[in-house]
């Protein structure tokens, strides 16, 4: 009930105006960075299935209640549905930033850190073994799915946002946010398009069809840690 009520709260009072994000870019310095730890346990524990504009946002708290409940059901429905294939959204994201890190000429380990906040970077770091310079935080404000409306086709989504702190002076050396397919990510956020192999028509759908759900949440994250990777060069 918590969960409804905070979503519902946060749909009432959310305004039609878009903040401006300011990045902070990665500038290599003489010696440019080839070795980072990524520091794990970053995401949310469930998937993200929003409606852009839904009928009862027309109709104040009481309609955002009645859209909370419905958003919510639809996300344990989608959960569960990834649950037969084993889904581990936090191992695939880890997985692809490694290799597309590797890629891009930079060894990647990662660091575990425990129990931490959700939506938010760490503030102090684990102690990294070896010779690391740099720890990337990833952290996932959400994944899943969105439509656009009532009867409007759901298609992948994350919104994520990244951090690189130098070791061991702890400075900011990049922080970035990435939006894939996400309808109203402030100005000045990297945007991404959805790929429009993974459409589904409705929850029906989406929930008869956990490998190809699990495939687009996948192809979202591939190009999410691509654009992580781009930013370091």
């Amino acid at each position: 009930m918590k969960r409804v009520l905070a979503a519902a709260a946060l749909a009432a009072t959310s305004t039609a105006c878009t903040p401006t994000y300011v990045a902070t870019p990665y500038v290599a310095g003489p010696q440019p960075i080839s070795r980072v730890a990524i520091v794990d346990d970053s995401l949310p524990e469930g998937v993200s299935a929003v409606e852009t504009a839904s009928v009862g946002s027309n109709f104040g708290l009481i309609g955002a209640l009645i859209d909370a409940g419905v958003r919510d059901s639809r996300e344990d429905a989608i959960d569960a549905a990834l649950a037969t294939i084993s889904f581990d959204a936090e191992s695939d994201l880890e997985g692809m930033l490694t290799e597309a890190l590797a890629a891009n000429g930079i060894q990647a380990s990662l660091t575990p850190t425990g129990p931490r906040a959700q939506r938010a970077f760490l503030v102090s770091h684990p102690t990294a073994a070896g010779d690391v310079q740099a720890y990337l935080d990833l952290v996932a404000l959400h994944y899943g799915y969105t439509s656009a409306g009532h009867g409007q086709p759901w298609r992948p989504t994350a919104d994520v946002m990244v951090r690189l702190v130098s070791v061991p002076d702890n400075r900011t050396l990049m922080e970035n946010r990435i939006a894939y397919n996400v309808m109203t990510s402030p100005r000045g956020v990297i945007t991404l398009s959805a790929n429009p192999e993974y459409t589904f028509t409705n929850r029906e759908e989406m929930r008869n069809n956990p490998e190809r759900l699990a495939a687009g949440i996948r192809d979202a994250f591939r190009q999410v840690a691509t654009t992580v990777a781009g930013l370091m060069r």
